[in-house]
């Protein structure tokens, strides 16, 4: 009897033990799922593909539009501004008055250098001419070999003497004429006064402001009855129909701008617009603002929209360098630094191997394979 509920005891324990597995195991495959039947195969490891393809390095700078001619014009004289004939945005051609100064003490001027000269030059007629005494004395000479001739024939030997001796003196007290030293101080009075007028006659001309180019005025920057002088500006011309951009760059990114390197631009007015231009050099003058140090890149435009103005921002990529039609990797898929050697695990028909390979230029995109690896084969990646 003991024997008997020995083994109903040991059936029920067995029995419980494989109803729990039952459970356990109903709970890790889920319902209305199936059990494998026998072992798994591995997973197959992921990989990329060699292909061919380019590799650009660009680097992403701010650009701005900025007119390729823009010019602060001023007036070459001090003056009082009477005139100001444009506004902001107004087009204007090339010669067209643009403002004007007071033209009435510059007027004066002229009319004070014209009398000068008129009597510099009337100065050097009459020293020119010689003084009136010069025909007296020529009456005189004959009149004194007429009583010479008289004094001779009546034996007036002593006196024909006395007045031989005293014809020196008195030449002497009269004023033949100017001399040399006189008429070149004259002369060169006259080139002095004739100068004079020429310079109050040109800056006369310099009282009208005009436009020496065809172009958009953008700014004003004096009024009328302001006192102007020279290199003070008064307006802000630019020509809208030759447009550039101007990059920014760090003194960290400069030494890699070259002039020539293609620019990629999008300003944020024509987000659908992808322009192109090359950079024109770096000028070498630091801009600093609030302790950063950058450099001003000028950039030539193939072609721009109708529209774009001075001011306007963007991006631009500046393609630093670029391969073309090489083979080439994702560059997520490796970690690998410019013309370097990594070693790559490559999955052939044996299965994984390694395999140094060499990697030329890294772009945003893809990296460049030197050697190591062909065309079509697959390099197992990180999951």
């Amino acid at each position: 009897m003991k024997k008997g509920l020995v083994f109903l005891g040991a059936a029920v324990l067995v029995g419980l033990v494989l109803l729990l597995g039952w459970l356990g195991y109903r709970g890790a495959v889920g319902p209305g799922q199936k059990a494998p039947l026998g072992p798994q195969p591995l997973a197959s490891p992921r990989t990329v593909t060699v292909a061919r393809g380019d590799v650009c390095r660009t680097l992403v700078v701010p650009v701005e539009a900025v007119p390729a001619l823009r010019r602060e014009l001023s007036f070459p004289i001090r003056g009082r501004l009477a005139e100001l004939l444009v506004r902001p945005g107004d087009r204007v051609e090339e010669g067209q008055p643009l403002a004007r100064l007071d033209r009435a003490p510059l007027e004066e001027a002229v009319a004070r250098a014209e009398r000068e000269l008129a009597a510099r030059r009337a100065e050097l007629a009459r020293l020119r001419a010689g003084p009136p005494v010069a025909e007296l004395l020529e009456g005189l000479a004959g009149l004194g070999l007429a009583l010479i001739d008289f004094l001779a024939a009546q034996g007036e030997l002593g006196r024909l003497r006395a007045v031989l001796s005293s014809v020196p003196r008195l030449v002497g007290l009269l004023d033949l004429g100017p001399g040399e030293g006189e008429l070149a101080r004259a002369e060169e009075a006259v080139r002095e006064a004739e100068e004079a007028l020429r310079d109050a006659r040109a800056e006369l001309a310099a009282a009208v402001l005009v436009a020496p180019f065809p172009g958009t005025v953008l700014s004003v920057e004096a009024g009328v009855g302001d006192q102007v002088s020279p290199g003070s500006p008064v307006l802000v011309l630019a020509d809208l129909s030759r447009m550039e951009a101007r990059a920014t760059v760090t003194q960290a990114e400069a030494g890699l701008v070259e002039e020539g390197q293609p620019v990629i631009l999008r300003f944020d007015a024509f987000p659908e617009a992808e322009l192109r231009g090359r950079v024109l050099g770096i000028v070498p003058e630091p801009v600093g603002a609030g302790g950063v140090v950058t450099y001003a890149v000028p950039i030539s435009l193939e072609g721009f929209p109708e529209g774009l103005l001075p001011g306007m921002t963007g991006d631009g990529e500046i393609v630093l360098a670029e391969r073309r039609d090489v083979l080439v990797l994702p560059r997520r898929a490796i970690r690998a630094r410019p013309n370097s050697t990594v070693t790559l695990r490559v999955l052939t028909d044996q299965g994984i191997e390694l395999r140094t390979v060499r990697i030329g230029l890294v772009g945003e995109l893809n990296a460049e394979i030197l050697s190591g690896l062909e065309e079509g084969e697959r390099v197992v990646v990180e999951r």
